[in-house]
């Protein structure tokens, strides 16, 4: 729905705006659908709210990370 998305984009550009000694993870653009880039693509995120992952999304974000101990 159009005031989630507004809402999503102004929490994203906050997020972006945090200070450089803060660590961020920004996965929304990692996430987002190929052919809409302002929504997620919708083979990684759970229709019931449109918000949160499938575990192929879940997947994909731990994949982007790397680890060291």
């Amino acid at each position: 729905s159009e005031p989630r998305e507004v809402l999503r984009q102004s929490y994203n550009t906050w997020l972006r705006s945090a200070p450089a000694s803060c660590i961020i993870w920004d996965f929304d653009k990692l996430l987002a659908d190929p052919t809409n880039t302002l929504r997620c693509d919708q083979q990684l995120v759970d229709p019931s709210d449109n918000t949160h992952m499938r575990l192929g999304g879940y997947q994909r974000m731990a994949s982007l990370v790397s680890v060291k101990l």
